[in-house]
């Protein structure tokens, strides 16, 4: 190693540290372009935090969300949220497996009419089954897409409130 390169070390610590010290808002925006991921368990925290829930039923409420978005976007749309939150499949696997009502299997039929049912007689059912009310599904979809939207990901969050607009 050369005492050139080696020289050349302080100042690559100190550009660290100025990126350390940077605004939340620029590392944000760096963040979302670079197409850095977002770590989705620090929303999972804010949500849970904001609505007085444990983080498990955060976590799977969240999963059930995403099950009805994906339903209801197409696969290039979902693919966006998919990008941005890397461990989507790992939340859809928390949301609770709901058996198919004899009412949901009449809807299978029905075009988009009957899928927009069957998509809230699933979230309806998943969600009492998480002991959430259906009168708290707005505050957890907002508080979701509150975050993403606060967090440089409002594309995301506009994408998420689309494949859910049936609600």
């Amino acid at each position: 190693m050369s005492i050139a390169s080696l020289s050349s070390l302080p100042s690559r610590a100190l550009e660290l540290s100025a990126m350390a010290n940077a605004p939340t808002e620029k590392i944000n925006t760096i963040s979302t372009e670079a197409g850095v991921p977002l770590q989705s368990n620090a929303m999972i925290n804010y949500v849970a935090t904001q609505l007085n829930l444990p983080e498990s039923t955060v976590a799977a409420s969240f999963g059930s969300l995403l099950n009805v978005a994906k339903d209801n976007l197409s696969t290039a749309n979902f693919a966006l949220i998919s990008k941005a939150l890397p461990d989507v499949q790992n939340y859809l696997n928390k949301a609770p497996q709901m058996t198919e009502s004899s009412i949901s299997s009449l809807f299978t039929n029905a075009g988009d009419a009957g899928k927009k049912a069957k998509s809230i007689d699933y979230l309806r059912s998943a969600m009492q089954s998480l002991g959430i009310t259906t009168e708290q599904v707005p505050a957890l979809i907002n508080s979701f897409s509150g975050y993403l939207n606060n967090n440089g990901y409002k594309e995301v969050a506009t994408t998420l409130k689309q494949g859910l607009n049936l609600l």
